[in-house]
């Protein structure tokens, strides 16, 4: 299967030409990017979680928002109020938890950055490897094809009409 995506002639010995290598880099650059990105955002989570507060907090109302800017698609966010170690009493609204069917007046667990607890959210935030397997499948097999690529590969081969 992969002789067939790749063009025939793969063990002949003769170096990737330049389209082989500008598939490759691209996407090693666009997926890479992407891994990255994903990555940095679960390492960010782990981080919050490790340094995070819990305390108990109340749903307090269901704010209605939109997904984005000019968009119609409406989503309802849980506001959430909650009181620090110190006393204090901060209210959040968690987008990440949206449309989960919290009622007004249920009783929730709430993480708190204590360096700046507006950074909240509502727990249990889920701390598994099926975020770090999503990105190894959905970004880090395609960056390998980009690097088989830029190693070893010929060019894809467009079928060619006989006139």
């Amino acid at each position: 299967m992969l002789a067939f995506i790749m063009g025939d002639g793969m063990d002949t010995g003769k170096p990737p030409n330049k389209r082989s290598y500008v598939m490759g880099s691209l996407c090693v650059l666009f997926f890479g990017f992407f891994l990255v990105v994903f990555l940095w955002g679960r390492i960010q989570d782990h981080a919050f979680v490790a340094r995070a507060i819990r305390v108990p907090g109340t749903i307090t109302g269901l704010v209605e928002g939109r997904y984005k800017r000019g968009s119609s698609s409406r989503r309802i966010g849980p506001r959430v109020t909650f009181k620090t170690l110190e006393g204090r009493v901060f209210w959040h609204v968690d987008w990440q938890k949206a449309d989960g069917g919290y009622q007004v007046g249920e009783s929730v667990t709430v993480l708190y950055d204590p360096r700046n607890p507006r950074n909240a959210r509502i727990g249990p935030v889920v701390d598994s490897w099926g975020g770090y397997v999503f990105a190894a499948t959905c970004f880090g097999l395609p960056m390998a094809f980009g690097i088989y690529l830029l190693v070893w590969g010929e060019p894809v081969r467009a079928a060619r009409v006989k006139r």
